[in-house]
């Protein structure tokens, strides 16, 4: 039997090479670290929000707007929850609140409207029972027969002066009524979206102290946590800053509705008056030669006079319904539930006053040079 030659391997020998491959396919399997997927070659751990940063500054260019969207103030919205839609659940809450205040505000204008009508019904009505010459447009044929039957009326005509008062003071207390049950409806959502919006502000503000806070904390990779950090505690800064202005916004627009509301129905509501009251002092009819006759007295004249500022008194100033009552309930709540948390130019810069310090002292002994 042949030797074989030195270092060649016999039958049962096996390669260098080969034992190295045996060896890493019998060998336990290691885990392998693996670089995190964010380009810091670290783990970050406000990754989320440091990308919702970075898409903020990427949409952000000076002097570029967008589209032209009428009215203005939803133009506003629209850029505030394109720019800040990590609050977009509150801005959500912000409209159905500003939609409900305008519903219950319309609904509340429509039905003091309505009695309103109602009222001049009545009392155009009542006073043509007892002076048929006294004639408009609101007179109700069938209200005035049931009226013509009340006691006093068919003996003494100057009783459906009494009745009529006694409608006015019915349909007034009942307007105070109306306007007070949707007032308070219009407060209860003020004092909704005050107590979310405040808890959001809340919210935002301590997660800037916590960046702020981590920040100035020595780890590995500090300088860019320090960076990252404070990139996160500016976009908390302009979180709150845009979550005030998005509830002013719809503080705008609540406001201007309900001054348009009050406007046009107000308006309405003195046309209406003045023309009741003056068919109550003065009747023109056409009389049968073609010529207006003129029909009063002075029963009637003192009734169109009292009842001018009685009108203006229970239907207009009588538990006066503010145009801003939500902007400033709202506004009162915040004000009233805010703890006094400081501000963040404070905050932030309180920040870097710390990084001088820490790095004055590790320089200079503690911020003194040495002699």
């Amino acid at each position: 039997m042949a030797e074989t030659d030195e270092g060649t391997p016999g039958p049962g020998d096996t390669a260098p090479e080969n034992e190295l491959a045996a060896a890493a396919i019998n060998a336990e399997p290691q885990e392998v670290e693996s670089a995190p997927e964010n380009g810091l070659g670290f783990e970050f751990e406000g990754a989320a929000e440091l990308e919702q940063v970075d898409a903020l500054i990427g949409r952000a260019h000076f002097g570029v707007g967008g589209d032209h969207i009428a009215p203005f103030s939803r133009q506003l919205r629209k850029a505030m929850r394109d720019d800040f839609p990590f609050d977009n659940d509150i801005h959500d809450i912000a409209d159905k609140a500003i939609d409900d205040v305008q519903v219950g505000y319309g609904l509340m204008r429509l039905s003091t409207f309505l009695a309103y009508i109602v009222l001049m019904v009545l009392l155009s009505s009542t006073l043509h029972a007892g002076y048929p010459q006294m004639q408009n447009l609101l007179v109700w044929d069938v209200l005035v027969e049931l009226i013509a039957q009340l006691p006093g009326v068919s003996s003494q005509r100057e009783f459906v002066y009494a009745y009529a008062a006694f409608g006015l003071v019915i349909f007034a207390g009942l307007r105070v009524v109306i306007r007070a049950l949707f007032k308070r409806e219009i407060e209860i959502n003020g004092e909704k979206f005050a107590y979310k919006v405040k808890s959001r502000y809340d919210d935002i503000m301590s997660r800037m102290d916590k960046c702020t806070r981590n920040a100035l904390l020595e780890s590995d990779n500090w300088a860019k946590r320090a960076s990252l950090w404070t990139k996160i505690a500016l976009w908390c800064s302009k979180r709150s800053e845009y979550l005030d202005r998005y509830a002013t916004t719809v503080g705008w627009k609540a406001r201007f509705t309900i001054k348009m509301f009050h406007i046009i129905s107000l308006g309405a509501k003195i046309a209406i008056g003045a023309y009741v009251c003056f068919t109550i002092a003065v009747s023109l009819n056409a009389a049968p030669d073609g010529s207006l006759a003129v029909h009063t007295d002075i029963f009637r004249v003192l009734a169109g006079l009292v009842a001018i500022p009685a009108l203006i008194y229970s239907w207009a100033i009588l538990h006066w319904f503010p145009g801003d009552i939500w902007t400033e309930k709202f506004a009162k709540l915040v004000e009233d539930e805010s703890a006094p948390t400081g501000n963040y130019f404070d905050d932030i810069s309180d920040m870097v006053e710390s990084f001088v310090r820490t790095i004055s002292a590790s320089r200079f002994n503690g911020g003194q040079r040495n002699s």
